[in-house]
């Protein structure tokens, strides 16, 4: 399962990787380059499409009654099949540009990744709860910083990160 402070920490990975994949597009030499980038474009808007409704399912589902963890979206095929679209074009875009520096993207991806190998990520999590915690929560506080204390889901209002329940 995951927690709301992942869906919260996920939610803010998707918007910077949006906004880097757009600058990027901006500045793209080919056009297979803007091919690649359009496709992870289509995946990043996808994926926030699928944790918004995870989202607005889970809070409609604990209405009036004690709120538990949202569900997994690695389990959901949907959203398996857009990590792999996505890291897959990610993976293309890099392989046809000069550009060595996709910031937020990069991170995205290596997320994904890691989300789509539970085997590799289950050892990995073994003894550093401390530092990935450490981790959200500077990453939590940079969005803070850089958009204010909400994070937009893409419905109308905002919602606060810190109390959200995803």
């Amino acid at each position: 399962m995951a927690s709301s402070g992942e869906n919260a920490m996920l939610c803010a990975q998707l918007m910077d990787a949006q906004k880097d994949a757009t600058r990027w597009l901006s500045i793209a030499n080919s056009a297979e380059e803007r091919a690649y980038l359009r496709k992870m474009q289509l995946s990043l808007a996808d994926l926030q499409q699928i944790l918004d409704r995870a989202e607005i399912r889970h809070r409609i589902e604990s209405r009036g009654r004690a709120s538990g963890e949202p569900p997994s979206l690695s389990s959901q095929p949907e959203w398996k099949e857009n990590v792999t679209a996505f890291l897959k074009a990610f993976q293309g875009a890099k392989d046809v540009t000069r550009l060595r520096h996709y910031g937020h993207l990069d991170r995205l991806a290596s997320r994904l990744g890691k989300q789509d190998e539970p085997s590799k990520a289950a050892k990995g999590a073994r003894g550093h709860t401390g530092d990935r915690r450490a981790m959200v929560e500077a990453y939590i506080e940079e969005v803070r910083r850089k958009y204010g204390k909400s994070c937009r889901h893409g419905m109308p209002g905002s919602t606060d990160i810190s109390q959200s329940s995803f």
